[in-house]
């Protein structure tokens, strides 16, 4: 027990101090630690040394008084079971201290020697620091060495270590800490965002420009590429076409749909072909190979004997199924019916779970919200049952470029909100008269929520528009 007279220096102690043991008195409280937590090791107790009476029985002792003997606090771990069989013994034995974790199959096992290992060898060479001293010379021939190179003008004139020392002498201002250098100063002009964008400066008259656009093609952001073209005055005509002009049949006597039914004739209406003169073999190569009308093509093949009625391709089956059952189908009811699995987990082991939640991710998520559509990714394939129809793709909302759909017109609104978007959008409407325009947007909803969308609040304002205009004086 550690008490706190023990803090009493021993030269000055009181005559009422109660006797306590010499050594523990002497070390402090370091040796009285060890002393107590000597049972706690599981070794050996010291023995308690004999009590000495206290000189001062009616002072009472500062601390707390220790309890009863009740052996060591922290008990030893359990060890291994002796007796056990070989196998056992090293299945269950487990690595002492620094001793490397080896399996239990293992343990006597006995590997073979390293040896003179596995692979081929690799040549080793010179390293870094061989090659460094790769005729390096010290004391006596190191000397002789300096001796020898000593008369030659590039050692005097290019020291080891040293700037190149071409003998030149300069001023003693060029010493100095202040000396500013040489050579001209150079002149600090203008930055050189002032040069990019200068100011003060008129913009490049239409002549410039046209010339710039002419040499560097250097046209304005967003400027329409213009090449100058000087049409004639025929074509300023609103109804004026391009290519030649068709032949009109002004006597009505069918010339031109008799020349359109007329494939070899010439250039001019019922004219005859002109007369080319060919070789012979040419033409009736040109004859055998084009399709004439109401013959067969001719496939350059050899022709074959075959007797009357013959018939190429396979003949068909004697299947009496028509087109119109193949269409209709002709499964019985219960093939008509879904499979048992339909719905049903098929992971095995979770088969008997039974549920109603629908297993699975269904193909229109309406379980998680749905993100904006001007947000969403283009390469975002999930639909959430909110995707443009027909309707939408190819008219589309008049004010979706400027990032306004149909639904913000559609969204519920409070009275404020609603006031600051018409303001905004520069309707004269007071205080008073928006109130009474907001009142009637609520009952076009049919609901008390106490907020409008902005489709009805438009329809309330025209139509409070007309009849203000109709009850105003004329």
């Amino acid at each position: 027990m550690l008490s706190a007279r023990a803090a009493t220096p021993r030269g000055s102690r009181q005559a009422w101090l109660t006797p306590r043991d010499p050594a523990a008195s002497s070390t402090g409280g370091d040796s009285t630690f060890k002393t107590a937590g000597l049972g706690m090791l599981g070794g050996t107790r010291t023995p308690r040394r004999p009590a000495i009476p206290d000189i001062a029985p009616g002072v009472r002792a500062a601390g707390k008084a220790g309890g009863q003997d009740e052996g060591p606090v922290i008990l030893p771990t359990p060890r291994t079971p002796e007796g056990l069989g070989d196998v056992r013994g090293r299945h269950r034995q487990r690595t002492g201290p620094g001793e490397i974790s080896t399996h239990w199959g293992l343990k006597d096992a006995e590997f073979p020697g390293p040896g003179s290992g596995y692979g081929r060898k690799s040549v080793r060479g010179d390293d870094v620091a061989q090659n460094f001293k790769a005729g390096q010379k010290v004391g006596v021939a190191e000397y002789r060495d300096a001796c020898g190179e000593a008369i030659y003008q590039s050692r005097v004139r290019e020291p080891l270590g040293k700037s190149w020392v071409r003998g030149h002498r300069l001023p003693e201002e060029t010493l100095s800490a202040d000396f500013p250098g040489f050579g001209c100063p150079l002149p600090r002009g203008p930055p050189a965002k002032d040069a990019v964008f200068p100011r003060g400066v008129e913009p490049d008259s239409e002549t410039a420009k046209a010339q710039y656009r002419l040499t560097h093609a250097s046209f304005d952001p967003g400027e329409m590429t213009s090449r100058d073209y000087k049409w004639p005055e025929a074509l300023r005509n609103p109804k004026h076409q391009f290519g030649a002009a068709e032949r009109k049949d002004s006597n009505n006597r069918g010339f031109g749909v008799k020349t359109a039914l007329t494939m070899d004739c010439g250039i001019e209406p019922l004219s005859l072909p002109k007369t080319h003169v060919v070789m012979a073999g040419l033409e009736h190569y040109r004859y055998l190979t084009t399709d004439r009308l109401g013959v067969p093509k001719c496939l350059l093949q050899n022709e074959r004997e075959l007797p009357e009625g013959h018939k190429f391709g396979m003949p068909s089956g004697t299947d009496t199924t028509s087109a119109g059952e193949l269409v209709r189908g002709f499964y019985s009811e219960a093939e008509q019916q879904p499979d048992e699995d339909l719905g049903c987990c098929t992971a095995r082991g979770r088969r008997n779970f039974l549920t109603q939640q629908p297993l699975g991710i269904p193909t229109v998520r309406d379980d998680i919200p749905a993100p904006p559509r001007h947000r969403r990714s283009v390469a975002c394939a999930t639909n959430f049952g909110d995707d443009a129809d027909a309707r939408t793709l190819l008219a589309p909302g008049k004010f979706q470029l400027q990032n306004v759909f149909d639904e913000d017109f559609w969204e519920r609104r409070p009275a404020q909100e609603l006031y600051g978007i018409i303001q905004g959008a520069g309707w004269q409407v007071g205080h008073d008269e928006f109130e009474s325009i907001f009142k009637y947007a609520v009952e076009l909803h049919g609901d008390d929520e106490g907020t409008a969308s902005l489709e009805a609040l438009m329809v309330a304002f025209a139509d409070w528009r007309s009849h203000h205009s109709k009850v105003a004086p004329s």
